[in-house]
């Protein structure tokens, strides 16, 4: 390739506007990125320039295939393939963890990082447990991985990160009134760690109570229709 093309190629990359970019199927966006590709490989000293033209395309390959499920423009988008999968494609465009820096500086919003000790909930042996982070780390081509200690477990659990819930604390007050959402029973916490039970529920309590009551006569009539009575 000369100088020449080489030059006409960067221009070409620089003039290609957000509207133009939306207006992109799926394949022409892969093929706007792979002309990046070339260009950030054939001229080093290029790479800031390119990689920032590339940005809002990323963002939008992306969108279509990191969010299975909802609805998207490029239905040419091949339905088996996965973000990290087209970015081990981009091999010249960089890292993982350069790509995502792009995706922040395109817009899209960053999920907090987990730390080592942060609180979680994720499933283990098909059940919802909580947990401990222990070690957070990062997997070639993979996404952020994060061993965690869940409760009645004697070893740690390797976990994709991103499927792991924050277990956010709640400050109590001295009076403050507590429902609980399984029972509809209803406490008033007296300080010192100690909860009392109300003497009567608060309207909040009395509907969890009331709707709890009112599925377990649909699941006894339902019960009783079976057997025939």
């Amino acid at each position: 390739m000369t100088q020449r093309t080489e030059v006409t190629e960067s221009a070409t990359l620089s003039q290609v506007g957000q509207g133009d970019i939306y207006a992109m199927s799926f394949r022409e966006l892969d093929a706007f990125v792979d002309a990046g590709v070339r260009r950030i490989a054939l001229r080093q000293a290029d790479i800031i320039k390119a990689r920032r033209a590339l940005r809002p395309a990323i963002l939008r390959v992306h969108d279509a295939l990191s969010c299975r499920g909802r609805r998207t423009d490029l239905l040419d988008a091949p339905a088996k393939l996965t973000f990290d999968e087209w970015v081990r494609s981009k091999e010249h465009l960089g890292s993982r963890a350069t790509i995502y820096r792009l995706l922040a500086e395109a817009g899209m919003r960053q999920k907090k990082q987990l730390d080592k000790g942060t609180k979680v909930k994720g499933k283990v042996g098909g059940k919802r447990k909580a947990g401990v982070v222990t070690r957070v780390r990062e997997t070639d081509g993979g996404p952020p991985m994060a061993d965690v200690l869940f409760e009645g477990e004697k070893e740690a659990v390797a976990c994709v990160a991103e499927k792991l819930v924050r277990v956010s604390a709640r400050r109590i007050a001295v009076g403050d009134i507590l429902v609980f959402e399984d029972t509809g029973a209803e406490y008033r916490y007296e300080g010192g760690g100690k909860l009392v039970l109300t003497a009567a529920p608060s309207k909040a309590g009395r509907k969890k109570q009331c709707g709890t009551a009112k599925a377990e006569r649909k699941k006894a009539a339902a019960a009783a229709a079976g057997r025939g009575v």
